[in-house]
């Protein structure tokens, strides 16, 4: 993989992931008391059209998966249950500059495919949410997410401890 990107730009941004420091910790903050959920998060990039809807570059790969296991619906009923019960919904979703310059990892993995393939490139149809997981009024998007872990770089730990 880290043929089609100089070396150097690897090691500096395998530097940059390994100096990330995340102080927030969950179980300091919440209970596993299923009442006292207050949030739900959606999952990074499942629910966006590059996965969901013909015409995205990873439908192909993932549509009979999805229609076998009712994925999408079951999403969306699980986000409108939540929302019906007060309960906040967050979404997180991955996004990427054209060039992949915000990129993390683009050497490495998934990241490195995402850069590669020009996945969920910001402002485009393919990064859209899919129209059933659309954000609706109260929801709360995640902002600054480049990578798996919704937490480095993001607005999310802000959010939670609110």
């Amino acid at each position: 993989m880290r043929g089609h990107l100089p070396p150097t730009h690897c090691e500096s941004a395998h530097s940059a992931r390994e100096s990330a420091t995340r102080f927030f910790s969950p179980r300091a903050h919440f209970s596993r008391d299923p009442s006292q959920i207050q949030c739900a998060f959606t999952r990074r990039h499942q629910r966006r059209n590059e996965f969901t809807t013909e015409g995205g570059k990873l439908h192909g790969a993932v549509a009979e998966s999805m229609k076998e296991t009712g994925m999408l619906e079951k999403s969306a009923k699980v986000a409108a249950a939540a929302r019906a019960k007060g309960i906040q919904v967050i979404h997180a979703p991955i996004m990427f500059k054209e060039d992949a310059s915000d990129n993390p990892n683009k050497c490495l993995g998934i990241l490195a495919g995402c850069a590669k393939d020009r996945l969920f490139t910001e402002g485009t149809w393919n990064a859209d949410f899919h129209e059933s997981m659309k954000p609706v009024k109260g929801d709360v998007v995640v902002k600054g997410k480049r990578g798996l872990d919704g937490f480095p770089g993001t607005d999310l730990e802000s959010t939670l401890v609110k």
